[in-house]
């Protein structure tokens, strides 16, 4: 799919082949639909970026895409120290779904689960239980589950890594 297809000028270090563009070793593809936007990008150099804009712009010119394009890429050029690693990806929300199922079956006088749902914040996934005013929680820094609450001594407490309860709940 990214070779050069027979088409293309010997010479030309840009060309569009089923749905995607290349330029001089970027590829990406952009689309608009009426009250959306898209971009999809990867780089020659091994930045990735996805794009999904909920408005589209009427008339729509040529410099769309080319704006967002320049923006994303002032963006990085203004990035003076990456992380050393990657950010952790988070905890799926099925798997915290899943131990925060566990746990109020199994642990239901501190997590009653009388009309709870999920939320995420800064990091955290988290169900708040209002019967018991206490919080369980996974972190995507650490991937671990956290709990808060009168019953915890109102401490935000480590109860352990994330991978120790998918395996006891059965949700792996």
């Amino acid at each position: 799919m990214i070779a050069r297809p027979s088409y293309a000028a010997t010479e030309s270090t840009a060309w569009y082949s089923k749905g995607w563009s290349y330029n001089c070793d970027n590829i990406f593809h952009d689309d608009t639909l009426p009250g959306q936007g898209s971009l999809l990008v990867r780089t020659s150099d091994g930045y990735v970026w996805a794009i999904l804009i909920n408005t589209r712009p009427a008339p729509l010119t040529d410099d769309y895409f080319a704006d967002i394009d320049r923006s994303l890429w002032s963006a990085i050029e203004g990035v003076a120290d990456w992380p050393a690693s990657s950010i952790p990806f988070p905890v799926s929300s099925t798997k915290s779904d899943c131990i925060f199922r566990y746990a109020e079956k199994n642990y239901s006088h501190y997590f009653t689960s009388t009309s709870v749902f999920s939320n995420y914040t800064s990091g955290y996934y988290y169900r708040y239980y209002p019967d018991t005013k206490n919080y369980l929680a996974t972190l995507s820094t650490d991937q671990h589950i956290w709990v808060l609450g009168p019953s915890f001594a109102n401490q935000l407490t480590d109860v352990g890594p994330v991978s120790i309860f998918l395996s006891a709940a059965g949700c792996q």
